[in-house]
């Protein structure tokens, strides 16, 4: 037996695709495809990418630039924006730094009529990593969400604005803001 033999690992690929969720305004969809390979050290590796489908043949891969955000669920789309939240995990091991914290937020896509990706914005809510916490929400209307956060990274207040209905996201800074405590 050579080195490449004992060193080569055996691959058992299952991939499931599941549509997570879907716009009927303008067909478009989430895609989850999981990966899983099997080591001969018995040890698990699992990928997990997320899709957008963006029209019957164009399909965008929300991991390709590199982002570290994840578990997409679609919120509204209108022509060719699409608003996405996420919800995950601060950090794969439970025991470390932000194991038990999350990372929750938005994501605006903005394409052209080609679907080429115009512009990306992400807004946190919520992130252990960065230090930013929800200190309020008011639902202004069925569409219309407000929060208040604290980044006490920049020891700072903002007010984040959630608009479901015209497909956008804003963040201003709060200036002289007093918590209630």
């Amino acid at each position: 037996m050579n080195n490449y033999s004992s060193i080569k690992s055996i691959l058992i690929a299952i991939t499931t695709l599941i549509v997570i969720n879907a716009s009927s305004q303008n067909h478009y969809s989430i895609f989850k495809t999981y990966t899983y390979e099997m080591k001969v050290n018995s040890k698990i590796v699992r990928t997990t990418t997320e899709e957008l489908l963006l029209d019957s043949n164009v399909v965008y891969d929300l991991h390709n630039p590199g982002t570290w955000i994840r578990n997409f669920r679609l919120v509204a789309s209108e022509k060719y924006k699409v608003l996405l939240s996420f919800n995950h995990p601060s950090s794969i091991e439970p025991f470390g730094i932000c194991g038990a914290g999350n990372e929750e937020g938005f994501m605006l896509y903005q394409f052209d009529k080609n679907y080429k990706l115009i512009s990306s914005k992400s807004i946190l809510l919520e992130s252990c990593v960065y230090q930013i916490n929800v200190e309020s929400k008011v639902e202004i209307s069925n569409y219309i969400t407000k929060y208040i956060i604290s980044d006490d990274s920049e020891d700072a207040y903002f007010e984040v604005v959630i608009n479901a209905k015209d497909v956008w996201i804003g963040k201003s800074k709060i200036k002289n803001y007093k918590t209630k405590k």
